[in-house]
């Protein structure tokens, strides 16, 4: 008998344990656009899948809006990835070119609101831009 007693409260302590992983940390749900388009610097940002997919790899694609423009042909992108409103740090993200863009491979640890901070160094000057994306399980 002590022996079940002590094999339920281990499970209930291990499910209080887990559930934070997946309610995720996000104070509220916000609705995220699929697709964000930054006139100002004649980019879209596209996330694949979305919403995104926790402990999965998922493609964050930078790209120009004019399609006969090589705007991003001389720049260099960097993405950090963080969590809003959380403090576990910030992940850099491998960036590499790929057809006329740029593609970042995110892999969200846990479900809720995350931002990706990019940064495009071009002719000397860098613009910083704020990507919010939900991560779900």
């Amino acid at each position: 008998m002590y022996r079940i007693k002590q094999s339920l409260a281990f499970i209930i302590l291990l499910g209080v344990l887990t559930m934070p992983f997946f309610a995720g940390c996000s104070e509220k749900n916000t609705s995220i656009q699929p697709q964000s388009i930054h006139p100002k610097l004649d980019i879209q940002i596209h996330l694949h899948p979305l919403p995104a997919k926790v402990l999965q790899k998922n493609e964050l694609f930078i790209t120009s809006t004019k399609t006969e423009d090589n705007t991003l042909q001389n720049a260099e992108v960097t993405i950090t990835l963080s969590m809003a409103g959380m403090n576990h740090g910030k992940i850099m993200v491998p960036v590499e070119k790929k057809d006329g863009g740029f593609l970042g491979t995110i892999t969200p640890t846990m479900t809720g609101k995350w931002v990706a901070d990019i940064h495009i160094v071009k002719d000397g000057k860098t613009s910083a831009i704020q990507y919010t994306f939900e991560a779900v399980p």
